[in-house]
Order: structure tokens, then C-alpha cells, then sequence
């Protein structure tokens, strides 16, 4: 094996940072404002359950932006594989039958590589948006044939 694999790569670090700041930040105000309402200062606040389905509802938000600036890809020469706080996917070069760019998002500005493999009971593996790269990564995923653009994604 060539002595510069396995390769990581991660979300950039400006817009990781963004992230992970926002999911700390939504919960601070969920707190701050439960402190708020239970002091009084706040005369038109939640009761009961509804500030407690508020503060998860934050919770829920924050937990996922985190996960999703967590996820990593590792280049090997032969495979790509991309991993998170609960799964791992691997997919090896001979399984891949192309790839896509696709669009995701509320506006559907976030654009991200998918990798297709060749078995279609296999689910496509979706890089994540923002990835960082360098020119070995750009190189082993430009050697995968483009496939048309999906739609539906």
C-alpha cells in the first residue's frame, strides 16, 4: 500500500466551526429564555410541557448539526469510506459503477458528490457538503465516471 494512505478529510474548518458554534449557541438560548420565562421577565412564556418540548426541540437541532459537522472521509487507494458518531460505509473502487453531484438543502444550494455503486441494492454513498480536499481526493473521485444528474435528489 502506497504510503500515503489511508487519507482523512474532514468538514472545512471555517464552516465546521460555524456549525458546532450554532449547536452550541441554540441551546444557550433555549436556557436563556427558560431562565427568562421562569424569572418572569418574559410575561408571554410557555408552561409545562411546552417549554420543556421547546428546549428538546433546540436539543434535537443542535445534537444533529453537530453530527453532521462530525462526518469524515477516509481515502485508501482502493476504497473510499465516510463515517460519522454512529455508522461507518466503505465502498471499494470496484463497487463504484459512478458518480453525481447532487444538491440538497433547504434552498437546494449545497452541492455534494454521491458515489453509485454498481449493485443498485447497495444505497449511494453521499459525501458531505463543505468537504475539504486536496488534490490526491479530487483526483480518485474524478476517476470515477460522471453519471447524468439525479432529479430527485
Amino acid at each position: 500500500m502506497n504510503a500515503e494512505y489511508p487519507r482523512t478529510y474532514r468538514i472545512e474548518p471555517p464552516t465546521r466551526r460555524f456549525i458546532v458554534g450554532v449547536a452550541l449557541l441554540l441551546p444557550a438560548i433555549g436556557l436563556g429564555g427558560t431562565l427568562l420565562q421562569l424569572t418572569g421577565a418574559i410575561h408571554r412564556s410557555l408552561r409545562g410541557a411546552g417549554l420543556i418540548a421547546n428546549n428538546a426541540g433546540l436539543l434535537v437541532i443542535s445534537i444533529m448539526l453537530w453530527w453532521g459537522a462530525s462526518r469524515r472521509v477516509t481515502l485508501f487507494e482502493d476504497a473510499i469510506e465516510v463515517s460519522d458518531w454512529l455508522s461507518t460505509r466503505k465502498l471499494r473502487r470496484d463497487q463504484i459503477r459512478s458518480r453525481r453531484i447532487a444538491r440538497g438543502g433547504r434552498y437546494r444550494l449545497v452541492w455534494y458528490q454521491v458515489l453509485v455503486p454498481a449493485d443498485p441494492r447497495v444505497r449511494p454513498l453521499k459525501l458531505p457538503p463543505f468537504l475539504e480536499t486536496d488534490q490526491a481526493l479530487s483526483s480518485w473521485i474524478k476517476s470515477i465516471p460522471l453519471d447524468r444528474p439525479d432529479r430527485s435528489t
